[in-house]
């Protein structure tokens, strides 16, 4: 182990230079992704034609999504008020519904495929549903997972609870519950990849109208820049730490916001790419 490898936050410089450009770059991209984000939550509360059982949970997804970057916002004020230095359980508590959202959002983008496949494949079955409970019922996975994962993190962070750490989304993300947590992403991701390509063989195979052509191929083009941008980033850093037996504080502050700004355009994408489409 190098002296390097025994730092301790303590001797962190959150206000390193090198780590400023990922910084801006985040928070432009939250700031982004939040005002697109309202923008579709907006638009489903306003048009009644906007409010289909698909639309309700793509305005449901944004609004996860707003949650999440929320939390960029959050450590930015602790940031430039010089107190970007807390300990573990506050940080815990201050980015607890931000750090919730990750996961949520996420897997809220595979219920959305789901939907859209359910909706191709059993048309009449699916129009004849209870809409209100169908959208509880597809509410229920996302948050029983997103739930348990908080519950996982939770004791690691008591058991360091007054340690040094920065409030930034990833401050729960604690010791193998970081190995789970990227474990149960990447087949998430797998299977909205998979299901996302399913749905595009089926529909091009089917005679659908032109709007839900659009609608079915927006949501497969922000399913692949979404699917990107986390598997560039999840790639990067897992050769990164094979690569680096230990990794310093200094360097995960580097690496989290040098590389996940990548993770903001991709929701900062979402509301063009349905705007495009119209």
């Amino acid at each position: 182990m190098t002296s390097n490898d025994s730092e301790t936050l303590d001797e962190v410089d959150p206000y390193k230079a090198s780590a400023i450009p990922g910084i801006v770059l985040t928070n432009i991209f939250a700031g982004l992704g939040i005002f697109g984000n309202v923008n579709i939550v907006w638009a489903t509360c306003r048009k009644s034609q906007l409010q289909g059982v698909c639309h309700v949970i793509i305005a449901i997804t944004a609004l996860s999504d707003i949650l999440h970057q929320s939390g960029h916002f959050l450590f930015l004020f602790f940031y430039l008020t010089k107190n970007a230095v807390q300990t573990t359980q506050f940080c815990f508590w201050l980015q607890l519904v931000p750090s919730f959202n990750i996961s949520f959002g996420a897997f809220m983008v595979l219920s959305i495929g789901i939907d859209r496949l359910i909706r191709v494949l059993f048309p009449m079955a699916y129009l004849r549903m209870n809409k209100r409970l169908y959208i509880f019922v597809t509410l229920i996975p996302p948050f029983i997972y997103s739930s348990y994962y908080v519950y996982l993190c939770y004791p690691y962070v008591m058991a360091i609870k007054d340690n040094k750490a920065m409030p930034i989304l990833t401050a729960m993300f604690i010791g193998e519950t970081i190995v789970i947590w990227n474990t149960v992403q990447a087949f998430i991701h797998v299977a909205a990849l998979f299901t996302y390509t399913l749905l595009w063989l089926i529909v091009k195979k089917k005679s659908m109208g032109s709007s839900a052509k659009r609608m079915i191929k927006s949501l497969c083009l922000i399913m692949v820049t979404f699917v990107s941008g986390w598997v560039f980033v999840g790639l990067f850093m897992a050769i990164n730490q094979a690569l680096h037996e230990h990794m310093t504080p200094t360097d995960e502050y580097f690496y989290h916001f040098t590389f996940g700004w990548l993770i903001n355009v991709t929701l900062a994408a979402n509301y063009w790419i349905y705007f495009v489409s119209k």
